[in-house]
């Protein structure tokens, strides 16, 4: 059955390259505002068309494919829409092999930039329930008002889009929360880093603070989580003291008093409406991913200066602040969920 797959992968890959010449020629006449776009995402288009992407999507949708073939029939499949290639292949092979409701889950929010998620009106209007182009989960569960909202002004359909609770930001709920977040910052401040998924971007956070503190030591508590896709030790950072920690961040949160994240990372929100300062590294190669892009009181560096100036304003004394979780849903029971679930 593995040779199956490998051969159905390798076929429909020689068939994708070769049509790919063809499609190319085209894109490179397009023209928008008397602006060539091709150069912008040529690189990309052959990485998905002819390279690792194209095979990798292939491989993912004839395993995917198997795999449901095989498995007794489901009424229900649940998963994180991130609308990476690999989903696509997922919706095709679900549908392909009768099983039934197909739920998305946006488990984190949308962030500016984040064209994933946006389509074009267009799409809406040609990718009817009945298209064989429908590619889009039957459901696409929403965990906060200001995306539902955002979702509804590009178009998505009404009857697709559904409101539960944030399930990832249920431990922001604690009562202890108010509490905790009422004592005063201690004169050295607990810092804790939060790697992110990007290795160039992790690298930007440790090289800026690792400089920082060769220009002039950081009076600072260092603690490093690192993501698992960019991992790093204390070796490749030879002048700058930190540990490393790899507990759930829910479960540590609540010992910091700053959280350095990157400049894509979903986890800003986590520490954010956990009460702590957060200062985000930014990538100046890159655009800005960050959840918290627009947040007043939120901290965005890409110098030692600017860094060292945001330690030094956290640093006089404030106390921790207590933001709102107005934007998500929440319940004590989880009625949202369980309402979807009976209506399948």
């Amino acid at each position: 059955t593995n040779w199956k797959v490998l051969s159905k992968t390798l076929r429909s890959w020689i068939r994708l390259s070769s049509n790919a010449g063809d499609v190319e020629k085209a894109l490179k006449n397009v023209h928008l505002d008397g602006l060539i776009i091709w150069p912008f995402f040529a690189e990309e288009w052959r990485h998905t068309t002819i390279g690792i992407n194209a095979i990798s999507n292939l491989l993912y949708f004839y395993q995917l494919k198997h795999a449901l073939n095989v498995m007794q029939s489901q009424s229900l499949g649940l998963y994180l829409q991130e609308n990476q290639g690999w989903e696509l292949g997922l919706i095709q092979a679900w549908r392909e092999t009768g099983h039934g409701t197909l739920i998305g889950y946006l488990h984190s929010i949308l962030r500016f930039w984040d064209l994933r998620y946006y389509q074009s009106f267009q799409n809406f209007k040609f990718q009817s329930e009945e298209s064989d182009q429908h590619l889009r989960p039957n459901y696409f569960a929403i965990n906060n008002k200001r995306d539902y909202g955002e979702l509804r002004r590009q178009g998505y359909p009404r009857n697709e889009l559904v409101k539960v609770e944030a399930l990832r930001y249920e431990h922001l709920r604690s009562p202890k929360r108010d509490e905790e977040n009422s004592r005063r910052l201690s004169s050295k401040l607990n810092v804790l880093v939060v790697g992110d998924y990007s290795k160039e971007n992790t690298e930007a956070q440790m090289q800026l603070l690792e400089t920082a503190n060769k220009e002039e030591p950081l009076n600072l508590s260092i603690t490093c989580k690192p993501h698992p896709a960019s991992m790093f030790f204390e070796k490749d950072f030879p002048n700058l003291s930190f540990n490393l920690i790899e507990a759930p961040i829910d479960t540590i949160l609540q010992q910091y008093d700053v959280a350095v994240v990157g400049a894509s990372t979903s986890a800003a929100i986590d520490a954010y409406y956990c009460g702590l300062e957060v200062i985000t590294v930014l990538n100046l190669c890159q655009l800005t991913f960050s959840p918290l892009r627009g947040v007043n009181d939120a901290y965005f560096v890409s110098s030692t200066q600017e860094l060292r100036k945001a330690f030094r304003d956290i640093g006089r004394g404030r106390r921790l602040k207590c933001r709102k979780l107005n934007s998500f849903y929440f319940s004590h029971g989880l009625n949202r969920w369980q309402k979807l679930f009976a209506r399948i």
